[in-house]
């Protein structure tokens, strides 16, 4: 089956605000946290349905090599990933 992807708004902010930390610590951390997240979201697009529920419909993915979790919400052929989160974070932060 073929999913549609998308990456929340909140996602994003996720994102940049992760690799704008990691480029500060050290250069191309930030890059290198990029290539993991592409390779986590590469398998949720290839089988979303592999990951665990965490919380009422939402999976989870961790990403490899860093202490990030991808959430994700799949309905029908529509995968939306709502967060990109630290481990040591609430989810809705």
């Amino acid at each position: 089956m073929t999913y549609a992807f998308t990456v929340s708004q909140r996602a994003e902010k996720h994102i940049d605000s992760a690799y704008l930390w990691y480029e500060e610590q050290k250069p191309e951390l930030g890059i290198r946290f990029l290539e993991a997240l592409e390779l986590a979201f590469s398998s949720i697009k290839s089988n979303p349905l592999l990951y665990s529920f965490r919380k009422n419909n939402i999976r989870g993915c961790i990403v490899k090599r860093f202490p990030y979790t991808v959430l994700l919400h799949v309905k029908k052929n529509n995968i939306r990933v709502i967060a990109v989160f630290h481990f040591s974070r609430k989810p809705n932060t």
